[in-house]
């Protein structure tokens, strides 16, 4: 069993394509669909789309998901998110033998940053 997709549901749209193209690198490119945009890329092997929060049908005023994305450079990830607003939740630190950090993006969702475990 394996993941394939991520949809995360945005109300700020701008402020997202934003977020996730500068600080995990996911080439996003916008999509016409139910007549507005999506916008859809990949993240490794996963492809990670945004949608706006009235097509998906989401209401949440926070997320009810937390993901943990792997990135090469924990510190990097973190301070680019940190420079286009991201609230800290945690620091970088040194958790189980490997770096990692908690940013919520401009919608308010909650992330992990981590370094690979390998």
């Amino acid at each position: 069993m394996t993941v394939d997709k991520i949809t995360i549901a945005a109300g700020r749209m701008s402020e997202m394509v934003k977020f996730y193209s500068r600080v995990l690198g996911i080439d996003l490119e916008p999509i016409s669909l139910y007549s507005t945009t999506l916008y859809s890329g990949r993240f490794g092997k996963i492809e990670c789309m945004l949608c706006p929060k009235e097509i998906a049908g989401v209401q949440a005023e926070i997320n009810t998901v937390q993901l943990r994305f792997v990135v090469e450079d924990v510190k990097l990830a973190f301070a680019t998110a940190t420079g286009l607003g991201a609230v800290i939740l945690s620091k970088p630190q040194d958790m189980d033998g490997r770096l990692m950090a908690a940013v919520r993006d401009p919608d308010g969702n909650s992330l992990e940053l981590a370094e690979s475990a390998e």
